[in-house]
């Protein structure tokens, strides 16, 4: 089918014209051939057919269409992304099933095909591949996926409210003259709302077979597409047993297809496999199943044996998520053909009915047993494990380690971090966030489970506050913990919570329709439940006395209540024509403000209950937020429209044009305190600064202004009047030394953490390494990028550095290999180096040029010819852990390195052997080392937050270590006259210290200045500022947060109000003793 510039159908045999001015329709006769009394001329047509009410009723104009699906949108609520999942089967495997479904979507007369297969057989990647192989189906018939709906266990596509809303919606989308049927269902109702009707009722009014029969196009011309995967985690089986029954109506459609895929739970074979009309799929015995995972197994160990390949399928017994299990394990050991060994002596799968998932739980333990056999390992592994379970969305290895690191649980950073690494086989990262397969969650539940592994938190609960378990939970900010019992009460769904003013008292509103009061110090509900709403309650908050409660709801009042006496206060407040979606009282509690799913804003007299003047009236889509300014003259809105306006409340206009920048839903908005600037988060992932003065978004600079995540890499210029830092909020920002003040805009284009930078020899340009697997060369002159992003790593690039004649970058990656690149052509400069045999987690060149040493996750060093790309002689070994970093000496005598098992070494680059003993001293592991420019002494960085100078001839510390950073120290680096040092802390800060030896100051802990007496001063542990012993006399007590300058090595902290920053003090008039009068001046025009 082909469509006409005008928008209309084009059909073979069929002409249509369109009547304007002087012009007429132009008809054919074999348009209408069941028609009767047919004249042409005047055009004059009765007793029309079938095919002209058709035609017409699929003339849909683009406006019309658009209201419809807004109007829809506020009735239905359906989900925004209900595709969740995007593995696709790998290319070349399910070949037949994918062809085979396509075929039957197109030819087939029947309305539903059911895959099913127990958990590991592919079912998702099949549904995800075929979403996109019928996108790109060409065929005479118009072919439209309307929906693809993922339902995940535990999220809200899993709920029963929300499927079959989704589905109208998209359905409506499709087909115009259905969604405008179905509105005129709703409207006859006004107080239905999608998703707070039963399912019975959802199926009857939704999905009705008369609406269908009289409103969708009974067309052989057009085919929709939806498909359902997991429905197995939707629901429960009554659920899924009443919506199975319905689908199944509706096979007299034979333009609808719907596809499912399951696992064969009871309740959904009983429905499905005995009806002939349906079109079924069964993984477990799939032909071409064996052939797909001998490919698989081939695409990662090609190195297999057909014999050894023949093992690891029987034992697979045709799971696809036993085979992948299995391959990430392999590779992510140091010895595969020793892992893979592991995996074959595992015993033969059998298919068995009663226990289907013994093979694939007996391959999880062994995984776990083997990656975690210290006790040790074991007990992290327990914590990290059952923290991941817990969390009921997906979150990020960020949010796991922040939680975990809490107090009550203190499992440190990189701890999580490696227990994560050594998960990779069950737990994986995608787009940012950890997911697991659900056998995994369902094996820790078993009995086969004998780790005691549990999905919980050990002495940790989630930070939340309403829950769909129908409780509230009060949480102690500090400690992370829960504070008494959960609230219960509701009967439903917890959709708002809210302190009172004083903290004594919790509000909440709920799916039960209605609001409770709770005590906060008992634990128990303040008195009965607030009943008056007839639909849910969604908004809830205190005014500022705290003598009254608003309420909004899907009813489209807002009410008002009096916590004392727990009833209705006057009149609740008519307008909305649509779900009140947020409210807030002014800051004198006469008013009150609320936003609506009818697109308005609204005001509200509390003593006369009336509306304040006219609906404030802008916004195109769902109002969700609304926030009264502190002088209570404004009103800030934010909306479904990707916009947020400010209205003056005196003259009910909107002031000045509306804020523009998100690209999604404007979810929630607060005002400073000082009522200057305003805060909005949206569905877009961001969070934005605005200036309400100048009503613009703040330029980067300003809202952005330092490091927004930990520091990964810091290095000098080589004039050492610049810093640059790489953080893992994916910038890299270069700082003044002097002023320690950003300089230009952040260098932004990597998309994952930044983890090293370096500047080039003439410090004109700056090399960043990602985990978006990038090198990227930076301008230093116009801060932008130079060229494309340098290409060919398969993992995290760790390490970056300059060639001293600039005229290369060296790289070294988690993919396991070093690789060399022309800054020239930003080509790579022939093949990988390769031989180590885990992550290389550090790379430099030497000061000739002709060598680079690489360090790595497999304990050893390496040294590698530049003009051979060979590695020359042995690997340095002597590390029992992690090497993390490496540097030559600038003579290029010497490599040091700095490792997880907390030591230094030194190595002799003539002899390949290590000079001398370990560097002893750090606490945890050394994160970064660096030689001085006179190779006399070396830096080290660590995860016990200190910072440490060695002298290369004697192998001791210098002096105490530099203390300041609040968490692990990622990188150092020592300035280009030696007398500085630089360090990048996960605390997010910047730091230079003053390391000069000729320098007095740097006794640690030690205020070096002398007063006329030559007398030293000290701060004592009560923080004052002390005379010497033996016989110390206070002199100034300091605050805590200016107690930095403790160790004067500390000239610098960026940012400059961080935790233990430096301080600068002037001592030039600086007086201890009885002498102190002298330093006041009778004439403060002198002090000018």
């Amino acid at each position: 089918m082909g469509t006409s510039e005008d928008g209309n159908d084009l059909q073979q045999g069929n002409t249509i014209g369109h009547h304007t001015g002087e012009q007429t329709t132009v008809v054919t006769q074999n348009m209408f051939p069941n028609a009767s009394n047919l004249t042409m001329t005047g055009v004059t047509i009765s007793n029309v057919g079938r095919d002209f009410i058709q035609t017409t009723n699929n003339n849909f104009g683009a406006n019309e269409k658009a209201e419809i699906l807004k109007e829809l949108k506020q009735k239905l609520n359906p989900i925004a992304k209900p595709a969740r999942k995007t593995d696709t089967c790998l290319e070349g495997t399910r070949v037949k099933i994918l062809n085979d479904l396509c075929n039957w979507v197109i030819d087939a007369n029947t309305t539903i095909a059911w895959i099913y297969g127990i958990a590991g057989t592919g079912k998702s990647a099949i549904a995800v591949s075929l979403a996109r192989k019928i996108r790109k189906i060409d065929t005479k018939k118009e072919v439209k996926l309307a929906l693809t709906f993922h339902c995940v266990k535990g999220q809200e596509t899993s709920h029963i409210c929300n499927l079959v809303p989704t589905l109208s919606y998209h359905l409506a989308q499709v087909f115009p003259e259905y969604g405008k049927g179905l509105l005129e269902s709703l409207n006859r109702d006004p107080s239905l709302d999608g998703t707070s009707l039963s399912l019975s009722e959802q199926l009857e009014l939704f999905l009705d077979l008369p609406v269908l029969e009289k409103l969708i196009i009974k067309s052989s011309e057009k085919v929709v597409i939806i498909i359902i995967d997991g429905l197995d985690e939707w629901g429960t089986g009554l659920n899924r047993r009443e919506l199975l029954r319905h689908l199944k109506t509706l096979n007299q459609f034979a333009w609808l297809k719907i596809i499912v895929t399951s696992r064969p739970n009871p309740e959904i074979t009983e429905e499905l496999i005995v009806e002939l009309f349906i079109k079924k799929i069964d993984l477990s015995d799939h032909i071409g199943t064996a052939d797909d995972l001998r490919k698989l197994i081939t695409s990662k160990l090609s190195w297999v044996s057909n014999e050894k390949m023949d093992n690891m399928l029987a034992k697979a017994n045709g799971l696809f998520i036993w085979v992948t299990t299995a391959l990430t394990f392999i590779e992510m050991g140091v010895d595969k053909a020793g892992r893979l060994e592991i995996i074959l002596n595992l015993k033969k799968g059998t298919y068995d009915e009663l226990q289907p998932y013994e093979p694939l739980y007996h391959l999880y333990k062994t995984v776990l047993t083997e990656s975690f056999s210290q006790q040790d390992n074991l007990k992290y592994l327990t914590v990290v494990v059952g923290a991941i379970l817990a969390v009921i969305e997906p979150v990020s290895q960020d949010t796991l380690k922040n939680l975990l690191c809490a107090k009550g649980v203190d499992v440190p950073t990189r701890v999580t971090e490696e227990v994560i690494n050594q998960l990779r086989a069950l737990v994986y990262d995608r787009d940012g966030k950890l997911y697991y397969h659900l056998s995994f969650g369902e094996f820790l539940t078993s009995s086969e489970n004998k780790l005691n592994i549990h999905p919980k938190f050990t002495h940790l609960q989630l930070a939340m506050s309403g829950s769909e378990d129908y409780t509230i939970r009060i949480w102690d900010i500090q400690t992370g913990q829960q504070v008494g019992e959960s609230l219960e009460g509701h009967r439903d769904e917890v959709i708002s919570v809210a302190f009172s003013p004083d903290g004594r008292h919790v509000v909440s509103g709920s799916n039960d329709n209605t609001v409770r009061i709770w005590d906060v110090q008992t634990g128990q509900q303040f008195g009965e439940p607030l009943k008056g709403h007839t639909e849910r309650v969604l908004p809830v908050a205190y005014s500022l006395d705290g003598r009254h409660v608003v309420s909004g709801s899907g009813d489209n009042t807002v009410r008002i209540w009096d916590v004392q006496t727990g009833h209705q206060f006057r009149e609740s407040f008519v307008g909305h024509t649509g779900t009140v979606l947020s409210v807030a009282f002014s800051p004198d509690g006469k008013h009150v403000v609320s936003g609506s799913a009818d697109t308005t804003v609204r005001m509200w007299y509390m003593q006369t209950c009336q509306q304040v003047g006219e609906p404030l009236e802008g916004h195109t889509d769902w109002v969700r937020s609304v926030a009264f300014s502190p002088d209570g003259r404004h009103v800030m809105s934010g909306s479904d429209d990707k916009t947020l306006k400010i209205w003056d409340i005196q003259t009910c206009q909107q002031v000045g044009e509306p804020l523009e920048g998100h690209t999604g839903w404007v979810w929630s908005l607060a005002f400073s305190p000082d009522g200057r600037h305003v805060v909005s988060g949206s569905e877009d992932y961001t969070i934005r600064i605005w200036g309400i003065q100048t009503f613009q978004q703040f330029e980067e600079p300003q809202q952005l202004s330092n490091h927004t995540d930990a520091i990964n890499s810091v290095a000098f210029s080589p004039d050492g009047r610049h810093v640059v830092s790489g953080s893992a909020d994916k910038t890299i920002r270069i700082w003044d030394m002097q002023t320690c003040q950003q300089v230009g805009e952040p260098l932004e284009g990597h998309t994952d953490w930044v983890r090293s930078v370096a500047f080039s020899p003439d410090g004109r340009h700056v090399v960043s390494g990602s985990a978006d697997r990038t090198i990227r060369i930076w301008d230093m002159q116009t801060c932008q990028q130079v060229g494309k992003p340098l290409k060919g790593h398969t993992d995290w690039v760790r390490s970056v550095a300059f060639s001293t004649d600039g005229r290369h970058v060296v790289s070294g990656s988690a993919d396991k290999t070093i690789r060399i690149w022309d800054m020239q052509t930003c080509k790579q400069v022939g093949k990988p180096l390769e031989g180590h045999t885990n992550e290389v987690s550090s790379v430099a060149f030497s000061p000739d040029g002709r060598h680079v040493v690489s360090g790595s996750k497999d304990r050893t060093i390496r040294i590698w010819d530049m003009q051979t790309c060979q590695q020359v002689g042995e690997p340095l070994e002597g590390h029992t852990d992690w090497v993390r970093s490496v540097a030559f000496s600038p003579d290029g005598r010497h490599v040091v390195s700095g490792s997880d098992d907390m030591t230094i070494r030194i190595w002799d680059m003539q002899t390949c052997q290590q000079v001398g003993e370990p560097l002893e001293g750090h606490t945890n592991w050394v994160w970064s080392v660096a030689f001085s420019p006179d190779g006399r002494h070396v830096v080290s960085g660590s995860d016990d937050r200190t910072i440490r100078i060695w002298d290369m001839q004697t192998c001791q510390q210098i002096g105490e270590p530099l203390e300041g950073h609040t968490d692990y120290v990622r990188s150092v680096a020592f300035s280009p006259d030696g007398r500085h040092v630089v360090s990048g802390s996960r605390d997010r800060t910047v730091r230079i210290w003053n390391i000069d030896p000729s320098n007095p100051n740097l006794i640690p802990a030690s205020i070096s200045q002398y007063n006329q007496e030559n007398q030293s001063c000290s701060i004592n542990d009560q923080g004052w500022l002390c005379t010497a012993e033996p016989e110390p006399k206070l002199i100034l007590w300091i605050p805590p947060h200016l107690r930095g300058f403790n160790d004067l090595r500390q000239v610098g902290t960026i940012p400059a109000d961080a935790e233990n920053f430096a301080v600068k003090v002037d001592w030039s008039k600086f007086v201890c003793g009885e002498a102190w009068t002298s330093v006041w001046n009778d004439n403060p025009e002198d002090e000018k």
